[in-house]
């Protein structure tokens, strides 16, 4: 609220914890342990102020403004670990080498789509001992002459995917445990649901729209 500039009431722990009572759900602790294995995305997120009103109000032709919202989520617990918050214009590899440098040491896998085919992003995470899945475009360059251990692996990634033709992308992915990356999609649909402009929750199967409910 503080970044939007909005003087808004936000719940304190004490009331999420009282409400919380009332859901027929059990809330699970967040873990204490930091994960072994990171997933890295990002999504837009359109920024909804008075222009945008006026635009689905009367359908004027005006610029819509995003945000794009980085995340480092754990596969397993689904927990978001690490977050940034950028302009729309921010490349995805350049956050991820930072969110990565805020990870700690323990982190020995890191998963992300094209977007992360950088040698700094695969450098940062060679570097704390991590081993990075992230699929090479197909237009990538071959670098035998490189000596950067990081550049080495990719080189290996990319003849792994040559060497399974036809289907050596599709191949190497599944050989890979690639398709883990998949799960950072579920997490950003629950966030964008919990962060909407509806927000609702299931008392007893049914949908209670808890935007109308009243405040502590």
């Amino acid at each position: 609220m503080g970044m939007l500039k909005l003087c808004l009431p936000v719940p304190a722990y004490s009331q999420i914890s009282g409400r919380s009572g009332a859901l027929d759900q059990t809330l699970t602790r967040l873990s204490t342990q930091r994960p072994s294995v990171l997933v890295f995305d990002s999504s837009g997120l359109k920024v909804y102020g008075e222009g945008e009103w006026k635009v689905r109000q009367h359908g004027a032709d005006k610029r819509r403004t995003w945000r794009k919202f980085h995340i480092a989520l754990d596969p397993d617990s689904q927990e978001v670990v690490l977050s940034e918050l950028t302009p729309a214009s921010a490349a995805d590899a350049e956050i991820g080498e930072t969110l990565l440098k805020k990870a700690g040491k323990r982190v020995k896998k890191v998963l992300g789509d094209g977007a992360y085919d950088s040698h700094r992003f695969r450098r940062a995470a060679h570097d704390r001992g991590a081993n990075v899945i992230v699929p090479p475009p197909r237009s990538a360059r071959h670098h035998p002459s490189s000596r950067d251990p990081a550049i080495q692996a990719r080189n290996r990634d990319l003849e792994a995917i040559r060497g399974l033709e036809p289907d050596g992308r599709k191949t190497w992915k599944i050989l890979r445990g690639y398709h883990r990356r998949s799960l950072v999609e579920t997490a950003f649909f629950r966030l964008k649901r919990l962060f909407s402009d509806r927000k609702s929750t299931r008392l007893n199967s049914s949908h209670t729209d808890i935007s109308r409910m009243p405040s502590s």
